[in-house]
């Protein structure tokens, strides 16, 4: 079985198989399994962040829309309260 290729364009080996060359050879099969679980976890918590950053990017343009909406009715209200005097 041959093992699936990044799609990275240089031709070198990846820094993570350059670390891998300093670990002892009977713990690297040891090192690949915790990172690989590791890989897993950061990936699933990024995907959690990006949807919580979503709904925080949509709260703020509510937010924004709402406080446009209170200037626009301040100002309508400061330029009738003006012009009735």
């Amino acid at each position: 079985m041959s093992k699936k290729k990044s799609s990275r364009t240089s031709s070198g080996p990846s820094i993570f198989d350059q670390a891998l060359n300093f670990v002892p050879k009977d713990m690297r099969k040891q090192v690949v399994k915790y990172t690989t679980e590791a890989l897993k976890q950061t990936e699933k918590q990024r995907k959690v962040l990006e949807k919580d950053l979503a709904k925080l990017s949509k709260q703020a343009q509510t937010l924004a829309k709402q406080f446009d909406d209170i200037r626009k009715s301040a100002t309508a209200s400061a330029t009738a309260s003006a012009t009735s005097t």
